[in-house]
């Protein structure tokens, strides 16, 4: 049976224990905590009057009449895409219409512009660790990875970092011969990471003498403790600028993303060109949300504030937990919306997760998932309301902390 299929589908069968033990407590109707929650939409974020509107409101810019009328145009329609402009207007950015093409998600984006740019057996530069989502679409596209490490600096003593860093000597290490692009994430996601001018300008000067593109995933850019500027200036080397409302506005469902290509005048029409093509191809972008971007994109400040506050309060509780509790560290992360804790190292991260859902009823993700390079960690999302963030975390501590000394009569 396995030869009728194609072979960039043959992923593993089945699933891990994690998985399987959360598949039977929904069975069951067991409760457990969910800290691995990254939905803006169930996480106690409403988009009431405090982002600027109330839900109907929201849900009244889709009634435009507009929608009635299919005038498809393939790097998206023309208000949309100033809408886009009018977003990184408000970065200092100008990005003029004309060089955005609108994607229904990121991953269509990253889909088309690594259509774009490799052929099957090629490999790109990934940065690691990372979200596993890039695997998957790199198999969907015949593509092969070689990942590049960030290095993780407890100390904080790299010059105006974060706690990680980018190193060109990491990248090149890895590179293979006819590798066309290189991936970043700014901010990544879980780590936080985000460049540094300094590390800019090392990313962009190894992407331009290697002769590569540049492919920059800024979905958690407004979420950066230290505010980055974006890629989408950047005009030394072919970039491939990708963002979306998912976390622009929170709206993961509204399916709507965009490409901004950028970088030397010949390669950045040459490009657009194709992507054109490519886009016309699929025109894969719900028209209602396009007319309704224009207002909702006004909200974008608002619903920013509101989840930045959020992520600030519970990564303030998950410290003051952690304080004084040998063996359970969190990384350094200032940005995205994730917390990573480094366990001992003689402790596995997938048993770690099981036995914590198992006997405390808390759901976290296990290290591995996201590719870091030594150790054992767990993966939290910022993101769950403050009060079951708490009770999630001090589940934990009470689960994989020290346990106290038997008293002796």
């Amino acid at each position: 049976m396995s030869d009728r299929f194609s072979r960039r589908t043959d992923w593993p069968a089945g699933s891990n224990r994690i998985s399987e033990l959360t598949d039977r407590f929904r069975r069951d109707g067991t409760a457990y905590i969910d800290l691995t929650a990254s939905n803006p939409t169930v996480c106690g974020l409403g988009y009431g009057e405090d982002l600027g509107s109330d839900g109907a409101d929201w849900l009244s810019a889709l009634a435009d009449p507009a929608n009635l009328t299919y005038t498809p145009d393939p790097k998206g329609l023309l208000r949309a895409r100033e809408a886009v402009s009018a977003y990184y207007a408000e970065k200092g950015v100008r990005v003029g219409p004309d060089r955005i093409i609108l994607t229904s998600g990121t991953s269509e984006a990253y889909n088309l512009v690594l259509r774009l740019l490799t052929g099957p057996g090629q490999s790109v530069l990934t940065p690691a660790p990372s979200y596993p989502l890039i695997d998957l679409l790199l198999d969907l596209n015949d593509i092969r990875q070689q990942r590049y490490q960030l290095n993780c600096d407890d100390t904080h003593t790299e010059p105006d970092g974060n706690g990680w860093s980018f190193k060109s000597a990491n990248a090149r290490s890895v590179r293979q011969p006819q590798t066309p692009a290189l991936i970043a994430i700014h901010a990544n996601n879980p780590t936080g990471h985000t460049f540094s001018p300094s590390e800019r300008a090392a990313l962009t000067e190894f992407v331009r003498m290697e002769k590569m593109a540049l492919i920059v995933d800024e979905v958690f850019l407004d979420y950066s403790e230290r505010p980055r500027e974006t890629f989408a200036s950047e005009e030394n080397v072919l970039t491939f600028t990708l963002s979306g409302i998912s976390k622009v506005l929170g709206l993961p469902q509204m399916k709507l993303s965009w490409i901004i290509v950028s970088g030397p005048e010949a390669e950045r029409r040459e490009a657009l060109r194709r992507l054109e093509i490519m886009a016309d191809v699929f025109l894969s972008v719900n028209a209602a949300v396009q007319n309704a971007l224009p207002v909702w994109m006004k909200r974008a400040p608002a619903v920013r504030d509101r989840i930045l506050e959020r992520v600030r309060a519970n990564r303030q509780a998950l410290d003051a937990a952690l304080r004084g509790i040998p063996g359970l560290n969190a990384l350094p992360c200032a940005g995205a919306w994730t917390a990573i804790l480094r366990l001992p190292d003689d402790v596995d991260d997938e048993t770690a997760a099981h036995d914590l859902l198992e006997t405390a009823r808390v759901l976290t993700h296990p290290g591995y998932l996201f590719d870091f390079p030594t150790g054992s960690h767990l993966v939290l999302s910022l993101l769950p309301s403050p009060d079951v963030f708490a009770e999630g975390v001090g589940r934990l501590v009470r689960t994989l902390g020290p346990k106290p000394s038997p008293s002796h009569k």
